[in-house]
């Protein structure tokens, strides 16, 4: 993502590279690695006429352009999912788990289950809206798989990069904050 910030600074002065420092383990001293800077491929307008315009349609089709990029998702695959009656929530879902399929993050079966578990979490949230009670603890079905909450772990962080790119595409109004039910996710899972 840095590429866009730095794509219209004169190309003599474009950094090739950064330091990027993680952990591998909680416990452990962070790692500093050294990492290729991507540039767009495709011509773009400035970055502040993609942000700062936000409600302009004519840089539209730049920014759903750059998003597919940044996402490495297909054309048609986007463009089906922006353009579906679902809500914008919905539509983050379904890139989001787009992005963890194209990447092999997480297999089509994981995939119909988060789906299946945002539509219902959705569904719960409208109705809790009109009844104030109070949040009941949920329970587990059993014991806590360690691969399950992995995924979990993965999709949250993945739905977050999916509103940052939208956000860096100048697509703020596409962004939602996450609700996820890792609770049901994981009975869910174990009833499969």
């Amino acid at each position: 993502m840095i590429g866009i910030v730095f794509k219209d600074v004169d190309i003599d002065l474009q950094p090739l590279t950064r330091t990027v420092k993680f952990k591998l383990v909680a416990n452990e001293p962070a790692v500093a690695m050294e990492k290729d800077i991507l540039y767009p491929t495709m011509e773009l307008s400035p970055v502040e006429n993609l942000i700062c315009n936000e409600n302009d349609p004519t840089f539209d089709e730049e920014r759903w352009s750059l998003l597919r990029w940044l996402l490495s998702l297909n054309k048609d695959i986007v463009a089906k999912i922006m353009t579906s009656d679902e809500t914008k929530f919905i539509k983050i879902v379904s890139l989001t788990t787009e992005f963890l399929l194209k990447h092999r993050i997480i297999s089509a079966e994981e995939a119909e289950v988060i789906l299946q578990v945002e539509l219902n979490c959705q569904t719960k949230r409208s109705s809790v809206r009109r009844i104030h009670r109070p949040p009941v603890m949920p329970r587990f079905a059993g014991a806590i798989e360690k691969s399950w909450v992995q995924i979990c772990h993965k999709y949250t962080i993945s739905f977050e990069l999916v509103c940052h790119c939208l956000e860096l595409c100048g697509m703020r109004q596409h962004t939602e904050l996450i609700q996820f039910d890792a609770f049901e996710f994981h009975n869910r899972m174990r009833s499969m």
